[in-house]
């Protein structure tokens, strides 16, 4: 609601003065009506109030006791809340819902799990343990003085890892390349950083000497300006 637009439209002339036409000192006799736009919709319309719904279903409902005092407890059954279903009571909530798939439970998926883990893990230990027997037996066979081709093997690679040069070298110079392309970079940064430092350099000098031109016409003016003063006084 627009305040301003609805005193103005009754006659007042603007903050300072009163709503009388022509008088300061005077007022007006009777209240400014506001219309009040009121329809069906949203809280406070006639609609919501008059239909009081709730009152009505609680004066049905006791219109079924028993009021001559005979009874101390008694069940209603003739109001409208009884007269409906008590299937339709119980259920009339849940039936708005919408039924989804349940989640299932984990718990035994995982000590099936479990079970069967242990279970590889039993069946592998006993493969082991077996395999390890008889690899047990069969160097107990042979004489206390020979080597296995799998023992000469793993002592071949052992030795080739501690004893690789070209590895070495190879780490190394990937050290080396990283180092160079950390100072490249950083070599980088210091000649960006100079250069911005000598172009700020510069405006300033730019700057500088554009003040400088400009004191000088200053100057220059004032000159003239004397000058031509001093020739009038003079004529």
């Amino acid at each position: 609601m627009n305040a301003h637009a609805i005193l103005t439209s009754h006659g007042w002339r603007g903050p300072g003065h009163t709503m009388h036409a022509h008088n300061d000192k005077i007022g007006i006799r009777k209240p400014i009506l506001v219309k009040h736009k009121k329809d069906n919709k949203g809280l406070g319309s006639s609609d919501f109030t008059t239909d009081q719904w709730w009152l009505s279903a609680i004066d049905e409902q006791l219109k079924g006791l028993d009021t001559s005092g005979s009874k101390p407890v008694q069940t209603v059954k003739t109001g409208i809340i009884g007269r409906l279903d008590r299937r339709v009571q119980r259920y009339s909530l849940y039936d708005s819902f919408v039924k989804g798939e349940t989640l299932g439970s984990t718990i035994d998926k995982n000590s099936s799990s479990s079970s069967s883990s242990s279970s590889d893990s039993s069946s592998n230990s006993g493969s082991d343990s077996s395999s390890s027997r008889k690899s047990k037996a069969s160097d107990s066979a042979t004489t206390p003085g020979s080597a296995t081709p799998s023992d000469a093997s793993s002592s071949l690679l052992s030795s080739s890892k501690k004893s690789s040069p070209l590895g070495r070298r190879a780490q190394k110079a990937a050290k080396k390349a990283r180092k160079a392309e950390k100072a490249a970079k950083k070599e980088a940064r210091v000649k960006r950083k100079e250069e911005k430092a000598l172009k700020r350099a510069a405006k300033e000098e730019k700057r500088e000497k554009k003040r400088l031109r400009a004191e000088e016409k200053e100057a220059r003016r004032a000159k003239k300006l004397a000058k031509r003063a001093s020739k009038k006084k003079a004529e």
